[in-house]
């Protein structure tokens, strides 16, 4: 039997969280939810997750902010989607 790939998914809008969770979940990915920036940078650190898909402007820690945490204090090399619909290309991170 195939492992399902674990997916940590950081969104702070329930109805947004719950849609892309309900979704994810019947593609067959196992998905964790956190609603703040603190509790997924915490997540990230702690358990495996082949994608961390990010919001940028969360409580207590950004999108930005947890992808440079991510990579400064841990070995693993995430493959990181961010909501960028709001912002313009000069404020994206490369």
């Amino acid at each position: 039997m195939k492992k399902r790939k674990h997916i940590l998914l950081v969104e702070d809008d329930m109805s947004i969280l719950m849609g892309l969770k309900d979704n994810l979940i019947t593609e067959g990915y196992k998905v964790s939810t956190a609603m703040n920036g603190n509790e997924g940078l915490q997540m990230a650190l702690q358990n495996h997750t082949d994608l961390l898909i990010l919001d940028i402007m969360l409580p207590g820690m950004n999108g930005f902010e947890i992808c440079k945490k991510v990579k400064i204090d841990n070995c693993f090399i995430f493959r990181v989607l961010m909501e960028l619909h709001r912002y313009r290309p000069i404020d994206v991170i490369h």
